[in-house]
Parts: structure tokens; sequence; C-alpha cells
């Protein structure tokens, strides 16, 4: 049973870019890109990872210099640009509802699936129902890592 659509959550955001952002707000930039580190720890060279709301790819793209292969999966209109400008072999980027994930997600295997600052966002329903389905997305010891603001 695929969990409930939430296709136009991002769509009214605007584009914005880390240089800008970080221009805006140094302090703030710098907190987003600490959130990253704890789970990178938990990273090997040999993970497959799942970024599970990943927004603009940024936090993709900081696993992905520590883990075999990531993949981003989110509906945030800045994808398009992470897909541009984060480009590394051992990184790809799905637009998609984690609620409602495209079809290869359910063909897929991962050692490790990383969602941060994205739980706090959908219901508590929706939240049990995708801790249990990207759970089942997981090799034998594979990991969930799920944090919120």
């Amino acid at each position: 049973m695929k969990p409930s659509s939430r296709t136009n959550q991002w769509k009214s955001q605007a584009k914005q870019s880390v240089d800008l952002d970080f221009i805006k707000n140094p302090l703030m930039t710098t907190i987003k890109f600490a959130r990253f580190k704890f789970p990178s720890t938990l990273l090997s060279p040999n993970d497959e990872v799942l970024d599970l709301g990943c927004g603009n790819g940024l936090s993709s793209y900081f696993y992905s210099t520590v883990a075999k292969k990531v993949v981003g999966l989110d509906l945030h209109p800045d994808l398009e640009w992470a897909k541009e400008h984060l480009r590394k072999d051992n990184l790809s980027f799905i637009k998609g509802d984690i609620l409602d994930p495209p079809e290869s997600i359910y063909q897929s295997a991962f050692d490790i699936v990383v969602s941060v600052d994205v739980i706090e966002h959908i219901s508590r329903l929706d939240g049990e129902m995708v801790i249990s389905f990207y759970r089942d997305r997981l090799t034998e010891r594979g990991m969930m890592i799920v944090n919120q603001r």
C-alpha cells in the first residue's frame, strides 16, 4: 500500500541557491550543514543510501562524499538545480513524493535510509507509514536515521 500523496506540497516554493543562502545568513547555512554531520558519521564507503526529503540536494551531496551510492528523493523545486550542479558518479536524484514513492524505490534496497528535518512536516499517521514503508527497503544490515528539528 502506497502512502498518501503530497505531490503539490513544494510547488509554490521559490528556487534558492546555497551561495545566496550563505550570503544572507551564514550562521543558518552552517547550522544546516551541521545537521548532516551526525548521519554521515554512521555511513561507510560500501553503503547505498536513500536520502528522504533531500530538499535542494545538499544533504545527498554531503553523504555522497562518504557512501558508495546516494539517491536523493524529494518534491522540492530546487531538485532540478541539484541535478544540474551537484553531479557525482555515485549521486542521483529522483523527483518524487516520499509518501507516494516512484516504482524504482519499491524495487530498491538500501543500507541506510536518512531523513533529516522531514518527519515533522507530515502527520503522525503518515510518519508511521513512512517509517514502516522505508524500513522494508532496508538491507538485512540496514539502518534508518530519522531526526527532527
